[in-house]
C-alpha cells in the first residue's frame, strides 16, 4: 500500500531542486546515501539560504565531499574546510529502518552508483575570507533536537496568523490560556 501511495497518489518526497542537484552531480541514489550525508546536504541548504548566500553545488563541494562508508556514501567535511555543522551523535540503528525508494517517488535522475569505486580526489579552493566575500558570515551550527513542546511552539509561531501574539503552550489540561483575557 504504501509503494502504491506514492505511485498512484502522485505524490512525492519533499525535497528541494538543490538536493536533487547533489545527486545528480555526484551520480548517487537517495537509497544510497546515509542520514549523515542527507544531514549535511541539508545543513548547507539552511544555513546559505538563511544567510542569503548562493545555495549552489559548488559551494557545497567546498565544504564537503564525497565519502563511502560500509556501503553508503555520505558526505564528510573537505580536510581544511570550516566545520558548518556539529554531526548528532544518537542516530542508531538506522539500516534497521532503512528501506529503498523507488524513482517514481522522486523527481530527479538517480543513478545507482558503485559503492567499491574509487572516488577521485579533487583539488578545490577553499572558502576564506581573501577568496568569499560570504565567509565571514559562516558560523558552526550545533546539531539540537527539539523535545515535542518545543516542536509545537515552533508550528505556532510559524503558523499564527498575527505576528505580533506570543505562541502559548498548556502543559496540563484545564488552564487558562492567557490570550482569553483579551
Amino acid at each position: 500500500m504504501w509503494a502504491d501511495f506514492f505511485y498512484e497518489g502522485n505524490l512525492r518526497l519533499p525535497l528541494t531542486v538543490f538536493v536533487a542537484e547533489v545527486w545528480e552531480y555526484n551520480h548517487i541514489h537517495i537509497s544510497q546515501l546515509s542520514p549523515f550525508g542527507v544531514i549535511r546536504i541539508r545543513n548547507f541548504e539552511y544555513s546559505f539560504r538563511a544567510l542569503g548566500l548562493d545555495v549552489t553545488v559548488e559551494n557545497f563541494r567546498r565544504f564537503y565531499q564525497l565519502t563511502v562508508n560500509t556501503g553508503f556514501f555520505s558526505f564528510g567535511q573537505r580536510y581544511g574546510s570550516p566545520k558548518l555543522i556539529t554531526p548528532p551523535k544518537g542516530i542508531t540503528k538506522w539500516k534497521t529502518k532503512f528501506f529503498y525508494i523507488k524513482a517514481v517517488a522522486v523527481v530527479a535522475n538517480m543513478t545507482m552508483r558503485n559503492v567499491n569505486e574509487t572516488i577521485p580526489a579533487e583539488d578545490i579552493v577553499l572558502p576564506t575570507a581573501e577568496t568569499v566575500g560570504w565567509f565571514p558570515k559562516l558560523k558552526t551550527i550545533k546539531f539540537k533536537k527539539l523535545d515535542n513542546s518545543q516542536l509545537w511552539v515552533l508550528r505556532m509561531m510559524l503558523t499564527r496568523p498575527d505576528r505580533r501574539a506570543r505562541p502559548v503552550v498548556l502543559e496540563k489540561s484545564g488552564g487558562r490560556c492567557p490570550e482569553e483575557d483579551i
